[in-house]
């Protein structure tokens, strides 16, 4: 293989981020040499963070008064793409960010958090063992527990019992 990455379309993208990758973990080995050189020297991120609503606004006001796109973007620490898609866009909120959609429909979720209400023994059951006992949904244990800390479920060790127990919580799951 003599080191070459996959065959990408864009073979120098792939090498640009293979370089990004090797020097910040250059950096952090330096660290454990010597901390204060290493604190100095600039990281290289691979992606640029989301822009708030506050920062979109900014964004398209400054446009409308007539300010340069590098301009925006160096006062307000964003990249000039970032800057073109806002004023392109004309967008003040963004959009919902596409991930990938849940396995499990809200429906079944109200049947599993039913079911798992329904009694002590059902609430002590693992990921696992709640996943086996709907077959015909053909998920894992990962969608199991992703679904119900989505409605607010979270395991916790119950004191002077074998296993632990599902509980709701009052905050973000």
């Amino acid at each position: 293989m003599s080191g070459q990455p996959f065959a990408f379309k864009n073979k120098q993208l792939i090498y640009s981020i293979q370089i990004r990758k090797r020097y910040n973990f250059l950096i952090s080995l330096s660290a454990i040499m010597d901390p204060a050189q290493a604190s100095q020297a600039p990281k290289i991120r691979l992606r640029a963070p989301r822009l708030t609503r506050d920062q979109r606004l900014q964004v398209l006001t400054l446009s409308q008064f007539g300010h340069k796109q590098k301009d925006i973007a160096q006062r307000l620490g964003i990249t000039i793409d970032q800057v073109k898609k806002v004023v392109s866009s004309g967008l003040v909120s963004p959009r919902k960010s596409s991930g990938r959609p849940f396995k499990l429909s809200s429906a079944q979720v109200d049947e599993l958090e039913e079911f798992v209400r329904s009694s002590r023994e059902k609430r002590q059951m693992s990921y696992l063992e709640l996943a086996t006992n709907f077959p015909q949904w053909s998920v894992g244990e990962d969608a199991i527990r992703n679904a119900l800390r989505r409605r607010g479920y979270e395991r916790q060790i119950a004191q002077n019992k074998p296993r632990g127990t599902l509980v709701k919580t009052n905050g973000k799951g």
